[in-house]
């Protein structure tokens, strides 16, 4: 098991993990996922999920069943909170779940040790972390009941600041795959970039976009000229400075909205 602390992608079993009971031999209407136990104890389960997913982690599935049942109960059983857009990557399928979690990783551009894998069968955790030691995969209970607990106390996806775009990462990992399927209907690039219809803002001392802001200049990435983290304080003096000004840019295109993606920090020399 990873001890590495924050995490970016939680990856889900469905049958007696997201649900009590297994799709295939239960069927729709019978699985466990409703207002009283056991079903309740997933209902608040997914509900937890829901509060990761809304807090800017990836959800991802890792489950061996077949996928047309396993949708069907994702996106019509009236009780389920979380529904196909949510997921980020999803992998149903009969293969072996540690090929499949690499390959999710390959496909949303994350590494293994980003990952937590949660599933209820313990063999299939311990193929898991034994195929993959990079993922973390933490011993679920015993007990469907104490399953949303046990999510909230895990120390992996503790976050200070909550960003618009932290919000809206699991959304955009999904446009994005949306994105790389159109660009196979083009036979150019450039063909390609146009018809996304990009659109790109700029904005001046905008103090609503504060945590964004810090949060871009912890990039450590090469397009970062800077290297030097700001926080929230410290670009806010920035903004207040008659020879400074704090410029960002949001994007988006036909698909969604990339939220803030640039920061210049320009200093007016007289």
């Amino acid at each position: 098991m990873s001890n590495s602390s924050t995490k970016k992608c939680l990856v889900l079993d469905l049958d007696n993990t997201l649900w009590g009971g297994v799709i295939g031999e239960d069927g729709i209407s019978g699985i466990k996922l409703g207002l009283t136990p056991p079903g309740s104890w997933f209902l608040a389960f997914q509900q937890a999920i829901r509060d990761l997913y809304d807090r800017g982690i990836i959800l991802a599935i890792a489950s061996k069943n077949n996928y047309e049942d396993a949708i069907e109960a994702i996106e019509k059983h009236p009780n389920m909170i979380l529904k196909k857009n949510n997921f980020s990557a999803m992998r149903i399928n009969w293969n072996d779940k540690a090929e499949n979690i690499r390959e999710m990783a390959r496909e949303l551009n994350i590494g293994p040790d980003s990952m937590v894998f949660l599933d209820d069968n313990p063999a299939e955790r311990l193929m898991v972390s034994g195929a993959i030691p990079e993922v973390t995969v933490p011993e679920m209970p015993k007990e469907s009941k104490d399953y949303a607990s046990f999510l909230i106390n895990l120390p992996y996806f503790e976050k200070n600041t909550i960003t618009d775009e932290d919000k809206m990462r699991g959304s955009m990992y999904v446009t994005e795959r949306l994105r790389k399927t159109e660009e196979e209907n083009y036979k150019t690039k450039d063909e390609y970039l146009k018809a996304l219809g990009t659109q790109g803002l700029f904005y001046v001392n905008d103090k609503g976009a504060l945590a964004r802001l810090a949060q871009l200049t912890e990039k450590t990435n090469q397009f970062n000229s800077n290297k030097m983290p700001l926080n929230e304080d410290e670009i806010l003096v920035l903004m207040n400075n008659n020879n400074a000004r704090v410029v960002h840019i949001s994007a988006s295109d036909k698909f969604g909205d990339y939220g803030i993606i640039g920061l210049a920090i320009i200093k007016i020399i007289t």
